[in-house]
């Protein structure tokens, strides 16, 4: 059996916005684009997981992926809804899938 990691992330512009009363824009995008580097090079490293890839939502995201060593592919209109709507389909259609099930849970999450 294969084990992939699929990592979302978001346009760093819109990435921790809940954070706007502590850490203005550019704090936020450093913070996450820390802890996205941290997560992707963790999940390369890690035994047993035999493919990590990236779903990013701009550039900035691709240049991470690239750099932490990981696939990528683009999420070029991120859209929620959309998202949530292809996350439940894969869901139905591998319900037995660890990956469907994981995306699906980054979509609620």
């Amino acid at each position: 059996m294969s084990i992939s990691a699929i990592l979302p992330l978001k346009a760093l512009d819109r990435s921790k916005q809940r954070l706007a009363a502590r850490l203005d824009a550019g704090e936020r995008q450093a913070l996450m684009a820390r802890l996205f580097t941290h997560v992707a090079r963790v999940c390369a490293a890690t035994p047993g997981i035999d493919r990590v890839c990236a779903v990013v939502g701009d550039a900035t995201g691709a240049g991470l992926a690239r750099s932490a060593g990981i696939e990528w592919v683009a999420e070029p209109t991120p859209d929620l809804d959309r998202a949530l709507r292809l996350a439940e389909r894969a869901a139905q259609l591998l319900p037995k899938s660890a990956e469907a099930q994981d995306t699906l849970g980054w979509v609620y999450y």
